[in-house]
């Protein structure tokens, strides 16, 4: 295989090179930065204002509490770092733990979901920008990235994952494809799409899904930019795997689910939650294995058979030639959204985080057959999917999780406190974080709090 060193010079077939099409070079301006930042700050605000109860700046929730923010106060910098958890490294997340534990202990719950909040709208904002290479409206590239924001299924009592490191990742992957389709036209460009694929290629094992994707780029394109991004993918998965083979951290054994089973479940449970959000659906079952949700409401068969109907008119739309289809992002998009989604689920089960990723690529597959074409419709289609898929960010916008129920972190921490410095001898006390018996907590050195 040939690397060329100057310009990208697509060698495979036409169809396969159109799908990875170079981005016109954008000038970089005072203007652009400026409404960069803005935006992001913007996407920030708006993801930070999903959290209800005791808010996002005096709550912690999960794994951010009881693994990152723990071992970055107890363990050496680099041991934090490289700690495996769930069977794969989580090295991007564990990093934003570091600076938190650098702040005085009463901020953590505030940076821990400011970095969040902004790694999430920096996504959104890399997703309007990478998808201008595909999308020339701003309407469709809106389309493609405030959702990232306000993902309808991720915050309910089934999935509390709005300012969340742990669960970061499940938007991350959304841009994960779209890094690896986007072709910069600029070096900076290029070095920062690389140095975000790596960092989420050593954050996921679910990365290893778009794997296939990223080797179809470098067959395609066949540059520097390519190589590099396909070299650190397989060199994520091969960090992951080496972990399990190793012993360093364990994995439940996949789910075993017949194949029906799996048609069944993503026709009645992930298709309707991926286009409607959580509000109208109830939630899907916590075990093992993939089903419907049960039917407890007269509307919910209703927003199935809705759901669906959204999703052919618009192919009907594309077929027919009332929109103008761009089936170089569709069928990817849409394919990898069905393969990602059955991986999740016979890793873990059905759990409703794991509709994030695989819905936003279902609204990147509507919005590009939804394309406007060059008859009397124009933008007619995408602006009526527009509009549907506003008011179902809306409705789904908050909602009660384990989160929004859970303890002030200002509170258990004042009780901490007083712990430590009643009891001189005590090295360590454990600041609760969830509410109940769901046990999730922090381990806080009492040298932090004294």
């Amino acid at each position: 295989m040939t690397i060329v060193r100057d310009r990208p010079r697509p060698v495979a077939p036409t169809w396969w090179a159109e799908l990875f099409p170079a981005a016109a070079r954008q000038p970089v301006t005072a203007r652009n930065v400026g409404l960069g930042v803005l935006a992001v700050i913007a996407g920030a605000a708006l993801s930070l204002g999903r959290i209800g109860g005791p808010g996002p700046f005096d709550s912690i929730w999960a794994e951010d509490a009881q693994d990152f923010l723990t071992d970055a106060l107890t363990k050496p910098g680099a041991q934090a770092v490289f700690t495996p958890l769930n069977g794969y490294f989580v090295i991007g997340p564990r990093l934003l733990a570091e600076v938190a534990s650098a702040f005085p202990v009463a901020w953590a719950p505030a940076v821990l979901s400011t970095e969040a909040a902004l790694v999430t709208a920096l996504v959104a904002l890399g997703v309007y920008v990478a998808g201008g290479g595909y999308l020339r409206h701003p309407l469709s590239r809106l389309l493609l990235s405030v959702p990232v924001v306000v993902a309808p299924v991720a915050e309910n009592h089934f999935a509390t994952c709005a300012n969340n490191l742990a669960t970061g990742q499940f938007v991350a992957l959304y841009g994960l494809f779209w890094l690896l389709l986007w072709v910069p036209g600029s070096r900076a460009g290029t070095v920062t799409a690389v140095t975000a694929v790596g960092l989420i290629a050593v954050s996921t094992l679910l990365a290893a899904v778009f794997l296939p994707l990223a080797l179809v780029r470098l067959w395609a394109r066949r540059d520097r930019g390519a190589l590099v991004m396909s070299g650190l993918m397989v060199l994520g998965a091969a960090l992951h795997l080496a972990a399990l083979a190793l012993g360093l951290t364990v994995r439940p054994p996949a789910t075993a689910t017949p194949i029906p089973a799996v048609a069944s479940g993503y026709a009645g449970w992930a298709v309707p939650h991926e286009v409607l959000g959580y509000r109208w659906l109830d939630p899907p079952p916590v075990t093992s294995g993939i089903a419907a949700s049960p039917i407890h409401h007269w509307y919910q068969p209703v927003a199935v058979l809705v759901a669906w109907l959204i999703a052919a008119l618009a192919l009907g739309s594309a077929l027919s030639r009332v929109t103008r289809p761009l089936w170089t992002v569709a069928v990817p998009a849409a394919f990898l959204s069905a393969v990602l989604l059955v991986v999740e689920i016979a890793s873990s089960g059905v759990q409703e985080r794991y509709a994030i990723a695989p819905g936003l690529l279902l609204v990147a597959a509507l919005v590009a057959v939804l394309q406007p074409g060059a008859g009397r419709t124009g933008l007619t289609p995408l602006t009526c999917y527009g509009l549907v898929l506003a008011v179902v960010l809306c409705v789904n916008y908050r909602g009660d999780s384990w989160r929004t129920l859970g303890p002030s972190w200002r509170d258990r921490l004042a009780v901490a406190v007083t712990q430590c410095r009643t009891n001189p001898a005590q090295s360590r006390v454990d600041v609760p974080t969830s509410p109940g018996a769901l046990g999730w907590r922090v381990e806080v050195p009492c040298v932090r709090l004294r």
